[in-house]
Parts: structure tokens; sequence; C-alpha cells
């Protein structure tokens, strides 16, 4: 993709894929990592790919910060967006595809975002992907600069404070990972066996895998990722 996009990446949350306005970016501070890598079991990655944003909104951030800290129950949803190399600008660049010129603070919530291969858009928490439990005083190892980022009320609070994300949130439906899109992700990723059935049994788990599709990055280990996803779902 030489040509560059419609918007430019880091006008999105790489946390959330949500538009941000300028005043509400934030850096993907070591503070945000490590509260990303607790929430959601994984880590921020593709920072050197020009394709992917570099900051995230301040409601990511001060949510997960605050999750950390143990005064915010959960964020909203347990799978956070998946950036992905797109292919084209027409029909798989999420930066391309979605309109956001005009929008301010109050009207962005009606802002429609496309579901396309490059991108798995967040998926909810539910009975399968369970709120995680912060690690106990892991704030207090982080630099008190960060601390300060995040500050609030001392003792615990049980809400969500779902309201500070767009309303419509619960409504998107992520796109299903068809079975090309699953050979090109593994193969784009240079997997090995034991990685590819990991990343297998992670998007079964969170239902992102069209129905009938089998796990396979190469024909020479098709038979035995086959058998594998076979036992899983037995």
């Amino acid at each position: 993709m030489p040509r560059e996009c419609k918007s430019q990446p880091d006008s999105f949350c790489y946390v959330c894929g949500d538009f941000t306005l300028k005043a509400q970016r934030k850096p993907l501070s070591p503070l945000l990592k490590t509260a990303y890598h607790f929430y959601f079991d994984c880590q921020i990655g593709n920072q050197v790919k020009d394709w992917a944003p570099k900051l995230c909104c301040t409601t990511c951030y001060s949510s997960l910060a605050k999750w950390l800290k143990g005064t915010r129950k959960s964020m909203p949803f347990a799978v956070p967006m998946v950036w992905r190399e797109p292919r084209c600008h027409l029909t798989d660049c999420y930066f391309c595809m979605t309109s956001a010129v005009g929008f301010n603070r109050k009207s962005k919530h009606t802002i429609q975002y496309p579901n396309i291969p490059s991108v798995i858009r967040p998926v909810l928490h539910n009975e399968s992907l369970p709120i995680p439990v912060p690690p106990p005083q892991t704030y207090t190892l982080l630099p008190e600069t960060d601390l300060e980022d995040f500050e609030s009320q001392p003792g615990p609070s049980t809400s969500t404070d779902d309201e500070e994300y767009p309303a419509d949130l619960v409504h998107r439906q992520p796109h299903l990972v068809t079975q090309p899109e699953m050979n090109d992700l593994v193969r784009d990723l240079e997997l090995p066996k034991r990685k590819s059935q990991l990343l297998g049994s992670r998007l079964l788990q969170w239902d992102l895998l069209k129905k009938g599709l089998k796990i396979s990055s190469d024909r020479t280990r098709q038979s035995t990722l086959k058998l594998h996803f076979r036992k899983m779902k037995a």
C-alpha cells in the first residue's frame, strides 16, 4: 500500500479502535502497556508498523490504569482491537474506509466503522471471557509520574464507567475470520506450529472463526491442526 491513508492511523485508539480527537489522545506509556498486558493477556505490538496506531484514547488509558490500581472494575470488552496489515486502501483499510471528517466530541459516537479482514473489533465480556483480576500492588512498581495520570478518590469502585464508551459498542459485531484470512494471518506472523495452535485456540474461544473453518498455516500441518481442534470442540 504505497500511498497514504485518508485518515492518519494515530487518529484512532490502539486499544478500542475508535476515532480519537487530538485532545483525547495519550501515548502508549509503560503504565498503559503494563495494564494492557495484565488485562488482555497479550502485549502491545506492531509499533514499528505504519499501519498500526501509536496512541490510545484517554478513556482507554484511564480505564486500564484505574483497573490496574483497583479503582475500576473492568473494561467493557475482553478482547481489544486487533490490527493487521491492510491489503488494499479501497476495500481493506480501516483508516481509509472510516469517514471521520467533521466529527467532534459530541458527534463522534455516530461514526460507522467497517468490518474488514485487516482488523478484529473488540469482543465484549461474556461467560467464556470473564473479567480479569488485577495483580496485587503492581502499580506500586511504576514510576510516580505515571501514577499521577490516574490518581482518583480512595476506595474501590464497582462501576465499569461504560458510559464513557460509545453506546453502540455493545451492538458492534466483530469480523469473523475466514479460512484464507486465517492462513494468511499465520503466514504473515510466521508462527510455528505451537503458536499457530494457540492463536487458533484463542480465536475459537472468542467465537471469531467462521463456522467450519479448519486451522492450518500450511498443507504439511493441516491434518495435525485439524485433529487438535476437533478434540477441543469435542
